[in-house]
């Protein structure tokens, strides 16, 4: 790739990273205040509305993909009267599913009683809901389709101040205000006010890097343009319906079948393993437009040899990651709020296992982003859905009467990407992208799944044996995880082509920033 193109995707990863370590640390906090102030039921009410919202946001259609992948070849072509024109749909779209969203939600608001059984003492539900929904409204009505020529841009680095100090101190607000007066409807508002204050801002901070974008606007889309939007939207619809209701059912069926502290002591689990996802798709995600413009300025051998390179990084990250998982998970929870908050056994195999089978398959996920593979395979998530929500139910009906519920959710969520989404989008990807047949990834897929678990729990058992205080237990655990993976990724694998590529491209990265530095100064 380009020199610039490479350039662009560091900054983009190390201001993520950096970010992403502020913002994790501030959800962790707010989460700590949250649960001392509100408890655990409190906590799933307010996990249950954020995944009923995210159902809602099904609206958004995947338009912002679709638009993103369209100003790829605009930008790289600086047609700035083009992009514009994408823009101003996108700006136009975008307040439409704003207000379908919020009557969509007012619609919902009358069956709330239908799902929460339990009686929530001091608060009324509907509000709380209105609130949520007044804030994932106000996103659609403002700037964020602005982000859109950022992305295209690899420039998010340029724009990641602004939501990361928004994040810090609306973060600071709330925790003030759980602390002080210890009511929920103050610590909703908050954020509502403050993203709006955000997209304020942000908007008109884009608008001055590229102010072609506040021009009048000289041409329109043509049919063909605009036709070719639906269709890769619609594509992305079946994608969105999949992804989205088979992540967001599992609170509603965990509240319907079990109860709101289910809900409230699964969604501390899910709280840390999605800051860690996030974090890690920092990584991936700011490589998919120069993954893009890769694919449409490289021969075939060459985006094989950058998949397989990315793919072993992933396989390294995500593995460290569901490693550490499986050994602290425990141990950190009794440090963090105590017994009453510690899954079972399987409930806890079963959550990691969902984590890293999707991890591992994260390369290939961008890679059909990055290619535009949102018309092929469009029917791909429609299985998917069906088998997930009906093995969930299926194995949530046998399992949640013996305690094992959230189980029953994760193995329905497990097989129906095994099912469907592992071997197709694989498949999609090495056929159209490569040219050969995904044999090959199959295979190694499942011997670095093995090695992951294996792994996992052989550590698990010998951290078994440590005996020292709470707080030792969990920091030796996590150096004997940082020790022991990285020092076999190194010893097993240094000799491949990928260890070697992925090392020398973050050393010429850091060394060519200190050369940088150095003439600067």
């Amino acid at each position: 790739m380009p020199e610039g193109r490479v350039s662009k995707g560091y900054k983009n990863i190390i201001t993520g990273i950096i970010g992403k370590l502020l913002g994790s640390v501030t959800v962790f906090a707010v989460r700590t205040v949250f649960i001392h102030t509100l408890g655990s039921t409190y906590l799933g009410l307010n996990g249950l509305f954020s995944n009923i919202l995210s159902l809602l946001n099904i609206a958004e259609l995947g338009l912002s993909s679709a638009i993103v992948f369209e100003l790829y070849s605009t930008v790289a072509n600086g047609d700035n009267e083009k992009s514009k024109a994408y823009l101003n749909f996108f700006k136009n779209v975008y307040r439409i599913i704003g207000l379908i969203i919020l009557a969509g939600g007012l619609a919902f608001m009358p069956f709330l009683s239908i799902i929460v059984k339990e009686d929530v003492p001091g608060v009324n539900i509907y509000l709380i809901f209105f609130l949520s929904l007044l804030g994932t409204c106000s996103t659609y009505w403002m700037f964020s389709y602005r982000n859109a020529i950022v992305s295209a841009n690899q420039d998010s680095y340029r724009f990641s101040v602004l939501p990361y100090a928004n994040s810090i101190i609306s973060a600071v607000i709330q925790i003030v205000f759980l602390l002080v007066f210890k009511e929920i409807y103050l610590y909703l508002i908050t954020p509502i006010v403050m993203s709006t204050l955000l997209n304020l801002f942000q908007g008109m901070h884009i608008g001055s890097k590229y102010p072609y974008i506040k021009e009048p606007l000289s041409t329109k889309l043509n049919k063909d343009e605009v036709s070719n939007i639906k269709k890769n939207v619609f594509a992305l619809l079946l994608y969105k319906i999949s992804s989205t209701i088979g992540q967001s059912t599992d609170s509603i069926f965990l509240s319907t079948y079990i109860g709101l502290k289910t809900v409230g002591i699964y969604s501390n689990y899910a709280m840390i393993i999605t800051q860690v996802r996030m974090f890690l798709a920092i990584i991936f995600e700011s490589m998919t437009s120069g993954i893009g413009n890769l694919n449409a300025s490289s021969d075939k051998e060459k985006k094989h040899s950058i998949f397989k390179m990315l793919n072993f990084a992933n396989f390294w990250f995500f593995g460290f990651c569901a490693v550490c998982f499986l050994v602290l998970f425990k141990p950190f929870i009794l440090l963090w709020i105590g017994e009453e908050y510690v899954l079972n056994g399987l409930d806890e195999f079963t959550v990691v296992l969902n984590f890293i089978t999707y991890g591992l398959h994260q390369t290939v996920l961008t890679h059909r982003t990055a290619a535009g593979l949102f018309y092929k395979g469009r029917y791909r998530p429609v299985f998917s859905l069906v088998i997930n929500i009906s093995v969930s139910l299926i194995l949530l009906t046998f399992l949640a009467p013996h305690g094992y519920g959230i189980s029953g959710i994760m193995l329905g969520s497990v097989i129906a990407s095994f099912s469907t989404t592992w071997w197709f989008d694989a498949w999609l990807v090495h056929k159209n992208v490569f040219g050969e047949s995904p044999f090959k990834y199959y295979i190694t897929y499942w011997l670095r799944m093995i090695f992951i678990l294996a792994l996992s729990y052989g550590l698990k058992y010998i951290c078994s044996f440590y005996n020292f205080s709470p707080f030792l237990n969990v920091l030796i655990a996590l150096i004997t995880c940082i020790v022991v993976v990285n020092g076999l990724f190194v010893i097993l694998f240094h000799k491949t082509e990928e260890f070697k590529y992925i090392v020398n491209s973050f050393l010429q990265m850091f060394l060519s920033r200190f050369k940088k530095t150095k003439q600067h100064n």
